[in-house]
C-alpha cells in the first residue's frame, strides 16, 4: 500500500515543510546586507585615516575579511571560541596596523569590533573578544606610549562598560523572542490535556531558571493546598489562611507578589519555608473566569533581585498562559465527570471513583492523614425487585443515594460501583472515623430496608486493590454476620523488619 508519511502534531510550532526551491540559502540576504555595510566601512578605513596607503589597505581588507569569515560561521554549531575567533583575529590585525603607524583612529575600529560581538554573541564570547582587544590595545601603545597609551587606557576602561550591558540586554531580547514558540507549544500542550497541571509544572522551571515551581488552589472546603509541583513530595502541602502569606496576598490583591529575599520573610508557608536554599520567590494570580483560580510560586536558589528581570516575566507569562486555559480545562473536567456519573442516581461512578481513589491516596500518603476507604451493599434487592419491579428498585436506588449522601460529611464521596452496591471514600477519617461514618449511613437506609457495609483504613503501603480486597472481605464478613451491620477490617501486619525476616529462616 501506500506508505504513510508520521508527524509530529506540534501545529504552527513544527518545523516549516518547504515545497519548491527559494532561490539560494535564506541567510543569504543578510550576509548580503553584513557585507555591504563591512565594505562601506572598510572604503571609510580606507579613505579617512591617516598613514601609508599599504596599512589603509590592510586595514580595510581586515573588515571585508571578518564580514566573510562572519559569514561562513552563520549557521554552524561552534563553541565561544569559534565564534569568538574571527573578532580575535581581527583585533590582531588591527593591532599589528596601529603599532606600524601609529595612528589611533584604529581604537575606534576596535570598539565597533567589540560592540558587533555584544550585539550579537553570548557573555562567553564577549569576555574571550574584550580579553583580545585589551591585548590589542596594549600592544600598540607599547610602541607607541606617548600617542596611543592614553587612549588605550581608556578604551581599556570604557569598553566593557559600554558592552557589557548592551550584550545583556541583547541577550535578554534574544531570550524573549525564543520564548514564545516554547510557550505557544506549551499552551498547545497544556489543551491537548485534561488536567494541564501538570505539563504546566513540568515546563516551567526550565522555562523560567528556577528550581522549584508549585501550582496552589483552593480545594473542595475552601482551603489552598498544592495541587502540582515540580517535586512530588510538596503535592498535598496545605498554605494556612494568615494574613501575611504570600499566597493569600496574590490571591486577595489578585495581583503577582515578589520575595528578592526569603531570608528576610516570615510570609511563606511553612512547609514552603523550610526549603532553606530557595532565596527568591514569586506568586503570580492565575485567573479563570475573572476571578483568581489559583496562585503559581517559583523559587530560584540564586537571589533575582529585579522584579522586571525575564524569569519573573516568564513566570508571569506562564501564569498567563495557565489563566487561558483554565476555562477549557474546567469544560474538560466538565465533560469528563459528565463520564464519570452514574446517569441513576447522580453518583459518581466507577471510572470516577478509581481516579478519586488515587488522588486522596496520594495526598494521604504526602500529607500522612488517615484515609478510610467502604463498601455498601442494599441487603437482599434482587428479592426486593422480584417483589416489587425494576421500576421500585430504581426509585430505592435514588432514595438510598441520596438519604446516604446527607448522612456523609462534606468531603466524603457516596458513589455507586454498579448494581445495589455502593462505595465511600473518607478522606482524614481513620477506622473508629469510618465505622461512626458508616453507621450513620445504615441507620439512614430508607424504605425499612436494610444495607451491609465492609470499611477497610488505609495502612499508607498498600495498593489500591489490595485495599479494595480488604474492604470487600469485610462486607463479606458483614453478610455472614446476619446483615445490616458494618464492619472494620483489621490493619493489615507490617511488613517485617530485615532483624525479623533474617530469625524467621532456618539455621
Amino acid at each position: 500500500g501506500t506508505p504513510k508519511l508520521e508527524v509530529d502534531p506540534a501545529g504552527a510550532d513544527a518545523p516549516v515543510l518547504v515545497v519548491g526551491d527559494a532561490g539560494g540559502p535564506p541567510w543569504l540576504p543578510a550576509v548580503a546586507a553584513e557585507l555591504l555595510a563591512f565594505t562601506a566601512i572598510a572604503a571609510a578605513v580606507v579613505v579617512l585615516i591617516p598613514g601609508p596607503d599599504a596599512t589603509r589597505a590592510g586595514g580595510g581588507l581586515a573588515l571585508v575579511a571578518l564580514a566573510t569569515w562572519r559569514a561562513l560561521l552563520r549557521g554552524r554549531a561552534v563553541g565561544p571560541v569559534g565564534r569568538a575567533l574571527p573578532a580575535v583575529a581581527f583585533a590582531a590585525a588591527m593591532a599589528v596596523l596601529a603599532a606600524i603607524t601609529g595612528e589611533p583612529l584604529y581604537d575606534v575600529i576596535l570598539c565597533f569590533n567589540v560592540l558587533l560581538v555584544a550585539l550579537q554573541n553570548d557573555r562567553r564570547t564577549l569576555a574571550i573578544v574584550l580579553a583580545a582587544t585589551w591585548a590589542a590595545l596594549a600592544v600598540p601603545a607599547l610602541v607607541h606610549p606617548a600617542g596611543l597609551g592614553l587612549r588605550a587606557l581608556v578604551w581599556s576602561v570604557l569598553l566593557p562598560l559600554l558592552a557589557l550591558p548592551i550584550q545583556r540586554r541583547s541577550q535578554e531580547l534574544r531570550d524573549r523572542v525564543a520564548l514564545g514558540p516554547r510557550l505557544r507549544a506549551l499552551q498547545a500542550e497544556m489543551l491537548a490535556r485534561p488536567d494541564s497541571r501538570e505539563a504546566l509544572v513540568r515546563a516551567a522551571p526550565e522555562l523560567a531558571g528556577c528550581e522549584l515551581v508549585a501550582l496552589v488552589e483552593p480545594d473542595r472546603a475552601g482551603a489552598f493546598v498544592v495541587t502540582a509541583a515540580s517535586r512530588d513530595d510538596l503535592v498535598g502541602t496545605q498554605v494556612p489562611d494568615v494574613a501575611h502569606s504570600l499566597v493569600h496576598r496574590a490571591n486577595r490583591a489578585g495581583a503577582p507578589v515578589f520575595v528578592p529575599d526569603a531570608r528576610r520573610t516570615a510570609e511563606l508557608p511553612p512547609r514552603l519555608a523550610e526549603l532553606a536554599a530557595i532565596t527568591s520567590w514569586f506568586c503570580a494570580p492565575v485567573m479563570g473566569s475573572g476571578v483568581v483560580a489559583a496562585v503559581l510560586c517559583a523559587g530560584w536558589e540564586r537571589p533575582v533581585r529585579d522584579p522586571g528581570d525575564l524569569r519573573i516575566d516568564v513566570v508571569r507569562s506562564l501564569a498567563s498562559e495557565a489563566s487561558t486555559t483554565i476555562d477549557h480545562t474546567d469544560l474538560l473536567r466538565s465533560l469528563s465527570a459528565s463520564a464519570s456519573r452514574d446517569q441513576l442516581t447522580g453518583l459518581t461512578n466507577r471510572r470516577g471513583w478509581d481516579g478519586l481513589l488515587a488522588k486522596e491516596m496520594a495526598i494521604s500518603r504526602s500529607r500522612g492523614a488517615p484515609l478510610s476507604v467502604a463498601i455498601i451493599d442494599l441487603d437482599r434487592f434482587k428479592d426486593y425487585n422480584d417483589l416489587n419491579g425494576h421500576p421500585a428498585g430504581d426509585r430505592l436506588l435514588r432514595t438510598a443515594a441520596g438519604a446516604w449522601t446527607a448522612a456523609i460529611r462534606q468531603g466524603d464521596v457516596l458513589a455507586r460501583w454498579g448494581g445495589e452496591e455502593f462505595t465511600l471514600l473518607l478522606p482524614d477519617c481513620g477506622g473508629a472515623c469510618a465505622l461512626e461514618v458508616v453507621e450513620r449511613v445504615r441507620r439512614s437506609t430508607p424504605g425499612g430496608e436494610t444495607c451491609s457495609a465492609g470499611i477497610a483504613s488505609w495502612d499508607g503501603r498498600e495498593s489500591a486493590i489490595e485495599l479494595f480486597e480488604r474492604m470487600d472481605e469485610a462486607l463479606y464478613a458483614a453478610k455472614a454476620a446476619g446483615r445490616d451491620v458494618a464492619m472494620l477490617s483489621p490493619l493489615p501486619a507490617p511488613p517485617p523488619s530485615p532483624g525479623d525476616a533474617a530469625a524467621l529462616l532456618p539455621a
